[in-house]
């Protein structure tokens, strides 16, 4: 009976030492389940919209693992609470460059999805339109680092891309040389169809925020300003295209 008393004596005192370790344990594992839970929702919700209004080459990207990785961090990184989700989105009208793309897909997955591709295809004609130099590498870099208002409105870029589109028209201009106006020629066109991929995709977006209207607040003046983004950015190489075929 003292060796059975003794191993009752000796084996309580692990008993509280188990729990405190269990029960983080379930609460994480309850907490990943419910983020895989949000994620696959999320996922499922832009899939469904893009293939039923027939955009179906660009609803497959949302499964791809860079997308997983994104969605993971954007889940951990903002609170995905309702209240506070709306709340914060509300105060972005008075400051729409704070907005950060993570949280406005954590509160409207499809729309957000929506901007992600207008950037892509931006930051794609920084490429076509700038030169291609490891600092103007560097530059490029540091706009897609921007947040989204902060890159569309930006006065800076657009004025960057007059710069390069004019220096291509002095190259051009006074140059006989066949094999230079070539160059300039496929330029020019590789501009023209980064402008149309643009304005595609400023179509879905458009349709996305109009359709999603009721359920976004933020629709109408995120739309607006966008617009404005894009706008600027197809003048600006409109512009130098027709100066050029007007002057050849």
């Amino acid at each position: 009976m003292a060796c059975t008393a003794s191993r009752v004596r000796k084996s309580s005192p692990t008993k509280p030492s188990k729990n405190p370790r269990s029960t983080p344990r379930r609460s994480r594992t309850h907490d990943a389940r419910t983020v895989k839970s949000s994620l696959a929702s999320d996922q499922r919700a832009v899939f469904d919209w893009y293939e039923e209004n027939q955009y179906r080459d660009d609803a497959g990207d949302i499964f791809s693992s860079e997308w997983q990785c994104r969605l993971t961090d954007w889940r951990n990184e903002f609170d995905p609470d309702t209240q506070n989700v709306h709340d914060r989105m509300l105060q972005l009208k008075e400051d729409p460059e704070t907005l950060e793309l993570g949280l406005f897909f954590v509160a409207h997955s499809v729309a957000a999805f929506s901007l992600w591709h207008i950037l892509q295809a931006c930051y794609e004609l920084d490429k076509r339109i700038c030169e291609t130099s490891k600092s103007q590498n560097k530059k490029l870099t540091q706009w897609q680092q921007l947040r989204p208002f902060q890159y569309l409105l930006s006065t800076d870029i657009v004025s960057e891309w007059g710069t390069h589109l004019d220096s291509l028209s002095a190259q051009v201009k006074p140059s006989t040389n066949i094999f230079k106006k070539e160059i300039a020629a496929s330029r020019l066109i590789a501009m023209a169809e980064g402008v149309q991929v643009l304005e595609e995709a400023l179509s879905i977006l458009t349709s996305v925020f109009m359709g999603k209207r009721e359920a976004m607040s933020c629709s109408f003046w995120m739309l607006d300003l966008i617009r404005e983004g894009v706008d600027n950015r197809c003048r600006a190489i409109e512009k130098h295209i027709t100066h050029h075929e007007d002057s050849s």
